[in-house]
């Protein structure tokens, strides 16, 4: 976590993908990576602010989440539009 702190939090991002899979984290259970990426998720949304977050949930009053995001992770085309225009 340390090295998330220095290399993207403190950079302050306006906009920050986190592409990351069970393997970037080496051996460990699906339990220890849910643990481990909520605490990111976390620390993240409170070091910036969660504009993104906001547009989609905005955007999920108008139609369902897998309009937006087809597979609840990867924006579908409508979603990146939502994402281009934060």
């Amino acid at each position: 976590m340390a090295r998330w702190q220095s290399e993207t939090l403190a950079l302050k991002p306006d906009l920050l993908g986190i592409p990351i899979g069970i393997d970037d984290l080496g051996c460990v259970t699906a339990a220890d990576f849910e643990r481990e990426y909520d605490g990111l998720l976390a620390d993240t949304a409170k070091a910036l602010s969660v504009r993104c977050q906001k547009a989609f949930d905005a955007a999920c009053e108008r139609a369902p989440a897998d309009y937006w995001i087809w597979d609840g992770i990867h924006p579908a085309r409508p979603g990146r539009q939502v994402l281009a225009a934060e």
